[in-house]
């Protein structure tokens, strides 16, 4: 998961859809992107993937909690 210090950028959107694998499957055939992570519980639901791009990564969620109403939020990691 999001780890800055594994060489994660300080700063990360998150992105929120209803449909987290189709959202990742358009942005890696559309834009190039690179799956990392997929978040699969056994029952096949899928509530959290990141992609990668040059360096880039985005963070995608399932829209499931009154903080993901919003469609995006960004992620910062400050350095300690």
């Amino acid at each position: 998961m999001y780890n800055p210090g594994r060489g994660y950028p300080s700063l990360v959107p998150c992105l929120f859809y209803d449909d987290v694998p189709a959202a990742a499957r358009w942005l890696s055939e559309t834009l190039g992107f690179r799956e990392m992570v997929r978040a699969t519980l056994p029952n096949g639901w899928v509530g959290h993937s990141e992609l990668e791009r040059d360096g880039f990564v985005v963070l995608l969620g399932r829209r499931t909690t009154p903080l993901s109403r919003a469609s995006a939020l960004p992620r910062c990691s400050l350095p300690t």
